[in-house]
């Protein structure tokens, strides 16, 4: 993950990171937190990925783990848990959908029908995926 260039980091801290775990009862898998450390509010440089059902999605950024900032995950976690409780919003996209953490999964919610499509197994799994 190092290989691709993203923009528009907003440094962030491990304290931020398990605040959130603790906040929303949600247990972050290592590579998440690694990438979270690295690029948190981050836009990666290679934005387009697949899903089960869909091809060509748009990866916006990285949801900052600052309760400060603009758009960060305080302000979604509410959105995405209406759809289904396991969900937990890492990532958006320019439409207003959200990339999110099921159980260990990634996955796509459509925000217009509610609907998830699975993308990969682990985060970094899905940033070797963009293109």
């Amino acid at each position: 993950d190092d290989i691709m260039n993203w923009k528009y980091i907003k440094a962030t801290n491990t304290e931020c990171i398990e605040k959130v775990e603790k906040d929303f009862f949600v247990n972050l898998p290592r590579d998440l937190k690694d990438i979270i450390l690295k690029f948190n509010n981050g836009r990666p440089e290679n934005s387009t990925f697949d899903t089960d059902k869909s091809t060509g999605r748009q990866f916006k950024k990285l949801l900052s783990f600052n309760r400060e900032d603009r758009e960060n995950v305080y302000s979604f976690v509410d959105i995405v848990r209406q759809f289904d409780n396991e969900l937990f919003p890492i990532a958006d996209d320019p439409a207003g959908n959200f990339i999110c953490l099921k159980n260990s999964e990634i996955v796509f919610l459509n925000i217009e029908s509610g609907e998830t499509e699975f993308i990969a197994n682990s985060i970094t799994d899905l940033i070797s995926k963009l293109y």
